[in-house]
């Protein structure tokens, strides 16, 4: 079937899907890479619409990349294109299944997001006083550690406990009858968290909702690979659509100042701004953007065309 109404039809109801295993690799990986493309495009539309009515709002984001930006590289590559794939991807996606260690690993690294997500809510809001005092004596380290421990605790509870075998084979029951529900309610989730992510819009907190769309949008194309081809797979494409920001935030991180300033107040770079060094990297970006644009393009062209021979071949028929 062709992949935009395999796609259409999925989201107008979702189902689980035991039968990954005997796709081949280089199928699941073809497929992953074209929806990536697919929802890719669907994600910088809604991007660029909501990031107009936010300018117009007057928020410019420029605190949240300034913020970014100022990042180590290598902790920050390590961050978000290896560290949160996984553990976004074991909170939110792990349920689309049934097997019995992803699942302990979800239950494991859920409960813990919940619980730091709760004590970030409760250390901003005043609360900071009465048990920040015991977080100050805890350092990163330690830290870790103890919330490895924690989820290793977690997880060995939900393996021989909770998704024993006998109770796997009810989730399994579960999860078919209600998969629907459950891949909508997770996809609306990972896009509400990634609200969080942008702290300065507290005074036009409405607009926050906005910033969920394409989140949403992405958890809902990402939730189709992991649904379709296997857990894994889905990882690897939230890795691959967190990469592209990364490499344009630490593009951005090299320019100077002047430049850097232009950028984000979508001011025109003039001839002669900046050194030498910074026209070079603008001028690796602004490739690197055109080479990723246009394999999207390439990628949604060959989606499109695969789904009219199928419909003219019907025609015919």
């Amino acid at each position: 079937m062709p992949l935009l109404i395999d796609i259409w039809n999925f989201i107008k109801s979702p189902k689980y899907n035991n039968k990954s295993k005997s796709i081949p690799v280089s199928k699941k990986l073809w497929y992953s890479v074209r929806v990536w493309c697919l929802y890719l495009l669907f994600v910088v539309i809604a991007s660029f619409i909501i990031s107009a009515v936010l300018k117009n709002s007057g928020y410019s984001g420029q605190n949240q990349v300034e913020l970014l930006a100022s990042q180590n590289i290598w902790k920050f590559f390590f961050a978000a294109v290896i560290i949160a794939p996984i553990l976004e991807e074991f909170t939110f996606r792990g349920w689309l299944g049934a097997n019995r260690w992803v699942l302990s690993a979800s239950l494991s690294f859920g409960v813990l997001f919940v619980l730091e997500f709760a004590l970030s809510i409760i250390m901003d809001n005043g609360v900071k006083n009465i048990i920040g005092d015991l977080f100050n004596q805890i350092s990163t380290a330690q830290y870790y550690i103890i919330t490895t421990l924690l989820r290793i605790v977690f997880f060995l509870i939900a393996f021989f406990v909770i998704f024993n075998k006998n109770n796997i084979k009810k989730y399994k029951k579960w999860i078919t009858r209600y998969f629907s529900t459950v891949f909508y309610t997770s996809a609306i989730l990972f896009g509400a968290v990634h609200i969080f992510n942008n702290t300065d819009l507290s005074s036009i907190w409405w607009l926050l909702l906005l910033l969920a769309i394409p989140q949403t949008i992405a958890g809902v194309g990402i939730g189709y690979i992991r649904a379709k081809f296997g857990f894994w797979y889905g990882v690897m494409i939230h890795s691959l659509n967190n990469l592209i920001p990364f490499i344009i935030f630490w593009t951005y991180s090299t320019l100077s100042d002047q430049i850097r300033e232009s950028v984000i107040n979508g001011e025109d770079i003039k001839e002669g701004m900046g050194t030498v060094q910074d026209q070079n990297i603008l001028a690796y970006l602004g490739l690197f953007i055109v080479v990723v644009f246009l394999f999207n393009m390439a990628i949604n062209i060959f989606n499109i065309i695969e789904s009219m021979k199928v419909k003219n071949m019907k025609f015919d028929n």
